[in-house]
């Protein structure tokens, strides 16, 4: 069954580098932060730009960077600092915007899921205990078509299931009450069966489409198997797309600098379906 669904998905979903246009330049540039105005020029934000995508998309290390996007640390550095200052999560929000307002997104139906990414490096880590690895935890909410509209990371021993609030919540950063009032319906898989996450998303009027465990002792009819089967490979298949198509976030060495990674990623991704 999986292997059916992946099939025909992750040979369409690899991505070939190529340099930001002038577009999405345009739709990146008011939101970097301002050159300083004294001590030493700011190496070109463009250059910098695509030298972080060569990476991402590519994978290689940030020694292999080429040459004629700068130096590899400067493009290491500032994938960092702008991180620190939330910028890449403006970046993508704005391309959620702009996608909503072009009719490109769905929000009537949300799905939300958690990956396991290996770590080669400290920080967000724990101990999975069901997978018996030390891993950290990517939690995402895509929309109908599996775009993304928010995202989270978590040590591999927090459940899912506990970050769900967390990575709702996050949608209204971007999204604006109308965008909001389009939700209908949350997809989920059994890991997320519980009387909390069911009333959290009644409280917005949303209906919980969450398969029920075997030995769940609550029954209701907006919340069966069948609903969930039908979109449950959403979320999946956003992160075959990121794994497969940014080959940088197959494994996680810096927090700090994954979520900004997987930020632009995002970015990436909406600008495939943006006029």
């Amino acid at each position: 069954m999986i292997i059916w669904i992946y099939g025909p998905l992750v040979s369409k979903l690899h991505m070939k580098f190529t340099e930001i246009t002038d577009r999405q330049r345009d739709m990146m540039e008011p939101l970097l932060p301002k050159p300083a105005a004294t001590g030493r020029p700011r190496s070109n934000d463009r250059m910098v730009l695509n030298g972080i995508i060569c990476v991402l998309v590519s994978g290689c290390r940030w020694s292999e960077m080429p040459k004629t996007y700068g130096d590899d640390s400067t493009a290491n550095l500032r994938l960092r600092r702008w991180q620190e200052f939330g910028i890449w999560k403006k970046i993508s929000g704005r391309a959620i915007k702009s996608a909503h307002r072009q009719g490109k997104i769905n929000l009537q139906k949300i799905s939300v899921d958690s990956s396991p990414i290996p770590q080669k490096g400290g920080g967000v880590i724990g101990f999975d205990g069901f997978k018996r690895v030390t891993d950290t935890k990517l939690h995402v909410a895509v929309d109908g078509t599996g775009l993304p509209v928010s995202i989270a990371m978590s040590p591999a021993d927090i459940h899912g299931s506990t970050k769900f609030a967390d990575v709702m919540e996050s949608i209204s950063d971007f999204a604006d009450d109308s965008m909001m009032e389009q939700m209908v319906s949350v997809y989920a898989d059994k890991g997320y069966d519980s009387k909390s996450i069911r009333s959290y998303v009644r409280s917005r009027n949303v209906i919980p489409c969450i398969p029920f465990r075997k030995n769940s002792r609550t029954a209701s009819d907006d919340a069966g198997k069948d609903s969930y089967d039908r979109t449950g490979f959403i979320a999946e298949r956003f992160f075959a797309w990121l794994k497969n198509g940014f080959h940088r976030t197959k494994h996680r060495r810096n927090a700090g600098n994954y979520l900004g990674l997987v930020s632009i990623a995002s970015f990436l991704m909406y600008c495939r379906v943006l006029r």
